[in-house]
């Protein structure tokens, strides 16, 4: 630690919850991407001043750092080094953002929290007020396989998985708050309604993969027979209204019975976009057979799929120019050494806290939401990863 005179410490230690809560808040908020850089290169600013020798060397920090590191090696083979310059930036997050994070106190982390599930709450509730305006216009979109729009111009798909896990958080700071305040029980009702009418696939497949990962906890670890039996019916009726309820649900729902008759009867694939992924997954497994050890570089994957659609004679309007599953998405570009840089970050979330019910629900959605899309392949998934992967860990309690 540079720092040693209290004050100094002090004041240090606000700019560093400012600046985490900064990236909580910009992941969210599309239109202010500028958030989260500020916040990441600010975190980063304050681990120089904070940690000491020993905190460096914390495994979580290392974890990342050696993800990172293999990305960066990756342009040695790479083709289009331009844009692995652009991916190697990109992902400088995850240097950045768990240096500030790899010791921090139980106020940094409600804080983060806090202002994560607020910046949420609010940009869920505009999202659906938003879709009742244009309720047809909406509707009619969902069963093209469109997204739903996002007031605050973020993805709905990134969305939905932040979504998603700020129901867990919510139900999280209810259990641990002085005399359960039911401010966050409400919030996480309310989001967990919004996850529904919002209605995007990765988020609501992600949150129900690790409500049953939470449940098997409840059985195995803890066990609560009882509350497991209670949750799981729960999980149960709650799609089942939702399906009944909710037009917007039940068009997806519908949609997605359509996407995969359309894939596996020989169908017409163009805009079906759960046809499409896995043309893109086939592809991407053929791209790490080809070059399994290091894969073809962070870079060069797009272009390589393009041969492979050229040679299957695909259309360019089924293609896609990433895998949409991060874990393939790791084999193609960096082959097996890839992909094992990416479980080592979430074993080591586990070793460190896998027994919390909130380092479980990081795991879970994001661990789940990677089967699904290639969530590191953006600056919002980047970032969000770092920040919680970080915080769950560097917390000390």
């Amino acid at each position: 630690m540079i720092l040693s005179n209290p004050a100094h410490i002090s004041k240090i230690k606000f700019v560093q919850s400012i600046a985490a809560c900064s990236v909580a808040a910009g992941l969210v908020l599309g239109h202010f991407p500028g958030l989260m850089s500020l916040g990441a290169v600010l975190l980063f600013l304050c681990g120089l001043l904070l940690n000491n020798a020993k905190d460096w060397k914390n495994n979580i920090y290392i974890a990342f750092a050696l993800y990172w590191f293999w990305q960066l090696i990756s342009g040695l083979w790479c083709d289009d080094i331009p844009e692995w310059q652009l991916e190697v930036t990109r992902k400088i997050s995850f240097i950045l953002i768990p240096a500030g994070l790899i010791v921090c106190n139980a106020q940094l982390v409600k804080s983060v929290l806090t202002t994560f599930c607020l910046a949420v709450l609010l940009v869920a509730i505009s999202s659906v007020v938003n879709y009742f305006i244009h309720y047809d216009e909406i509707n009619i979109q969902i069963t093209k396989s469109v997204g739903m729009p996002i007031v605050s111009g973020l993805s709905h798909i990134y969305f939905s998985i932040f979504n998603g896990l700020v129901v867990l958080i919510c139900f999280h700071l209810w259990r641990n708050s002085l005399g359960k305040q039911k401010m966050w029980l409400a919030a996480s009702i309310i989001l967990l309604v919004c996850l529904h009418i919002l209605s995007s696939r990765t988020g609501l497949a992600a949150f129900y993969i690790t409500l049953f990962l939470l449940l098997i906890q409840l059985v195995v670890v803890k066990k609560q027979w009882k509350t497991a039996l209670l949750l799981g019916l729960t999980a149960i009726l709650i799609p089942i209204g939702g399906y009944y309820t909710s037009t917007s649900f039940k068009n997806r729902i519908d949609n997605t019975v359509e996407d995969m008759d359309h894939y596996f009867n020989g169908k017409y694939l163009n805009y079906y976009s759960i046809s499409m992924r896995f043309e893109a997954w086939k592809i991407c497994w053929k791209v790490f057979e080809e070059h399994p050890v290091i894969g073809v570089g962070v870079s060069d994957l797009p272009n390589t799929m393009t041969t492979h659609y050229d040679t299957k004679k695909i259309g360019p309007e089924v293609r896609l120019q990433e895998a949409h599953n991060q874990y393939l998405e790791q084999l193609a570009c960096l082959g097996i050494i890839g992909l094992l840089s990416l479980i080592f970050i979430l074993y080591t979330i586990i070793k460190g806290r896998g027994s919390s019910f909130l380092a479980l629900s990081v795991i879970g959605i994001f661990g789940s939401a990677f089967l699904f899309e290639s969530v590191l392949e953006s600056h919002n998934g980047i970032a969000a990863f770092a920040l919680f992967g970080a915080l769950v860990v560097g917390s000390k309690k």
